[in-house]
C-alpha cells in the first residue's frame, strides 16, 4: 500500500484552510484503498485562527499538526517540517500544497500521484496556467534560468504544489533548505542535479490570490535562494526533463485575485540614484525586443558574477530588482492570451540560454 502524506505549509491562513483541507480529503477519496493518506498541516504563530479551524473542523483522514519553533518564520521552514516528518515515517510520497489554494481541485491529488506512481517519479510538478499579472518570478526567472543552465524544461518550479517520491527526500539536506519561498526552486534544482526523475502533470489550476508585498518579497528570495545554487551546483545536462507539446492549448486564465501588484513602486524604492531611476523608466518607451535583450542581459550578468570568487550574492540580487520590475511592468502590459505568454517565456528562454552558453 502506498503511503502518503499531503502537507499543507500555512501562516495566517484562517480564510482558506478549512476549505482546502477538505478539497484535499475529498482528492484522498479519489485514491481509493490503494493509498494510506494523512493530512498534516504545518505552521507557525499566526495572527489569526489557523491552527483553530484547522483542528476543530470534521476530518475524514488522520490528520496532525506540526508547529514551527517560535521565533522561526517563512514558508521553507513549515515545508522542511514536512519533508522531516515525510522521511521519519517513511511515506512513499509527499504532497505539499500551498495553503492560499482554497478552490483547489480534487482530481489533482489523483492525476499527481498517478503520474509518479505510472512513472516511478521523484519528483511531479504541475502543469497549469496563473492567473494574469502574476507569476512574475516564475515566468522571468525561474523557468527560464532553470532551462538555460540545465537545459530543463520545468515550467512550474516554484508553482506552490509539488509530489516529492521517497527516492529524493533521502537525497535532500533538508537542513540546507531555505526557510523563504525559496525552498520550492532549490528542491527542484536538487532533482535536477541528483538526476531525479521529473514529471509534470495537467492540472486544473486554482485562483491563487496576491499579497501585498509578495511580487518583490518571492522575486528577491527566489533569486537569492537560485543563484546561491547555481553557484556552486556542477553543470548537468536535463535535457531529457521537457513539457508535452502544446501544452497550453486548453489554457485559459484564472481568475485574478488580490491585489495589483505596484512594480513602479519596487523600482522607485530600489533605484540608487535620481539618474538611476531616470534609466529605468525610460525603458517604459522601449519596445518588445529591447526590453527583452536587457532582462536576459542583466540575468546573465548575474549568473556570471556569482560564479566568480567571492561573489556578493546579496548585492547582486539587489542589482537584479529594478530590470525585474522594468520586465514585469512592461510585459504586463503586452500580454494577451495564454499562448502570447508561453510563447514568450520559451522565446525568452532561449534567449538567456544563448548568452549563458555563448
Amino acid at each position: 500500500m502506498t503511503r502518503l502524506l499531503i502537507g499543507i505549509p500555512a501562516r495566517n491562513e484562517a480564510d482558506s484552510i478549512v476549505a482546502l483541507a477538505e478539497r484535499l480529503e475529498c482528492g484522498a477519496a479519489l485514491l481509493g484503498t490503494s493509498c494510506d493518506t494523512r493530512l498534516a498541516l504545518a505552521y507557525q504563530a499566526s495572527d489569526d485562527d489557523t491552527l483553530d479551524r484547522f483542528v476543530t473542523r470534521p476530518t475524514a483522514l488522520p490528520q496532525l499538526v506540526l508547529e514551527s519553533p517560535a521565533g522561526v518564520a517563512g514558508k521553507g521552514a513549515n515545508v522542511k517540517l514536512l519533508l522531516r516528518r515525510a522521511l521519519e515515517d517513511g511515506d512513499d510520497y509527499v504532497l505539499l500544497v500551498d495553503a492560499d489554494l482554497q478552490d483547489y481541485d480534487p482530481w489533482n491529488v489523483a492525476r499527481a500521484v498517478a503520474l509518479a506512481e505510472c512513472n516511478a517519479g521523484d519528483l511531479v510538478l504541475p502543469l497549469w496556467p496563473r492567473p494574469q499579472m502574476q507569476a512574475n518570478t516564475t515566468n522571468y526567472l525561474a523557468c527560464p534560468l532553470t532551462f538555460a543552465t540545465c537545459g530543463a524544461r520545468i515550467r512550474q518550479p516554484i508553482a506552490g504544489h509539488m509530489l516529492i517520491g521517497h527516492s529524493l527526500l533521502e537525497q535532500l539536506d533538508i537542513d540546507a533548505l531555505p526557510d523563504d519561498f525559496g525552498v520550492d526552486v532549490v528542491i527542484t534544482l536538487t532533482a535536477l542535479r541528483e538526476h531525479a526523475r521529473i514529471g509534470q502533470v495537467d492540472l486544473v489550476a486554482p485562483d491563487h490570490p496576491s499579497k501585498t508585498g509578495n511580487s518583490e518579497r518571492v522575486m528577491v528570495q527566489v533569486a537569492t535562494s537560485l543563484l546561491r545554487a547555481l553557484a556552486t551546483m556542477p553543470r548537468v545536462d536535463r535535457r531529457d526533463v521537457t513539457w508535452p507539446d502544446r501544452y497550453w492549448e486548453h489554457w485559459s486564465w484564472p481568475r485574478n485575485g488580490g491585489i495589483e501588484p505596484d512594480y513602479v513602486g519596487v523600482i522607485l524604492e530600489h533605484a540608487a540614484s535620481e539618474a538611476d531611476l531616470a534609466r529605468w523608466l525610460a525603458f517604459g518607451e522601449a519596445g518588445d525586443e529591447a526590453i527583452a535583450e536587457m532582462w536576459c542581459d542583466n540575468l546573465a550578468e548575474a549568473v556570471r558574477r556569482v560564479r566568480s570568487p567571492h561573489p556578493d550574492l546579496s548585492r547582486i540580487v539587489d542589482d537584479l530588482v529594478c530590470p525585474f520590475f522594468v520586465h514585469a511592468e512592461h510585459r504586463a502590459r503586452r500580454v494577451g492570451s495564454v499562448a502570447e505568454l508561453e510563447a514568450y517565456v520559451s522565446d525568452l528562454s532561449l534567449r538567456l540560454a544563448a548568452r549563458l552558453h555563448a
